[in-house]
């Protein structure tokens, strides 16, 4: 269906689905947002690390989101597309075809990261991310996976 719907995309490259506007920061639930100053740290580690961001990097996000990641973008020294739109299957297509994908705490993101045939990571390790890549296990999936800590430091 998207192969035919939207055609082929390629690979994207380092693609970010990124979550602001739908939960809180120090929420309980299993959704969270990153928060602007860790987006700053995790775009920069990102693209000064080797096999993340050779090939530029682009944020996935919500259109109420867009103008906000644009701002926080502007701070930085290097490039880095915001795509924000309302078009759910547009983002997932976007998201399965990234390399290497790097998933919000989200389960909209998991779902293009078991769609992915490339790595796909999360930024933090979170209940239901662990749970689907085998970590409750003992398991540590070769395509599922946590960015390594240094990221965040």
């Amino acid at each position: 269906m998207y192969l035919s719907t939207y055609g082929d995309i390629g690979n994207q490259g380092c693609v970010v689905h990124l979550r602001l506007d739908d939960a809180p920061p120090k929420s309980h639930a299993y959704q969270c947002q990153i928060g602007d100053a860790r987006l700053c740290k995790l775009l920069t580690w990102l693209h000064t690390t080797p096999g993340f961001g050779d090939r530029g990097i682009k944020l996935v996000t919500g259109p109420n989101d867009k103008d906000r990641c644009r701002h926080v973008c502007d701070q930085l020294e290097f490039p880095v597309e915001v795509e924000g739109n309302e078009d759910v299957d547009v983002d997932i297509w976007t998201l399965a075809n990234a390399d290497p994908l790097i998933m919000s705490r989200s389960t909209f993101a998991l779902t293009a990261g078991i769609l992915c045939p490339r790595p796909a990571y999360t930024y933090e390790s979170w209940r239901h991310f662990d749970e689907v890549s085998g970590r409750t296990s003992g398991f540590e999936s070769t395509h599922l996976r946590v960015l390594p800590p240094e990221w965040s430091e």
